[in-house]
């Protein structure tokens, strides 16, 4: 079990409909503002991972380039890096071995 400031850090994949749209950027940048987990999102054939979690993937999970983009929809720069679907399965097991929870949503927006 890893402990991130004396919590367990669950690992939560959101699987989105509809990317790329100003209240997608406003929603995880809102969510990562004081995160204390992982949060991945699905997106098309990718999976990303925003601002903090990014941060704690790669320093828990597995080991990143991160890329910095100033999004226009965001109107900020926002830090993210991500990895094909296909090799999901490898992360999810990664984060099996390293007793990580994944939890699954689903969203609309």
């Amino acid at each position: 079990m890893v402990i991130y400031n004396g919590l367990f850090l669950p690992i939560v994949l959101f699987d989105y409909l509809f990317a790329r749209s100003a209240i997608f950027f406003k929603n995880i940048l809102e969510l990562e503002k004081e995160n204390k987990q992982i949060i991945l999102h699905k997106e098309g054939l990718f999976i990303k991972v925003y601002e903090r979690s990014a941060y704690l993937f790669t320093k828990h999970i597995k080991e990143y380039k991160l890329t910095k983009k100033n999004y226009k929809n965001a109107k900020q720069e926002v830090v993210y890096l991500g990895f094909p679907k296909n090799s999901f399965s490898k992360i999810d097991g990664i984060c099996k071995n390293k007793v990580f929870n994944l939890i699954k949503r689903k969203k609309n927006r």
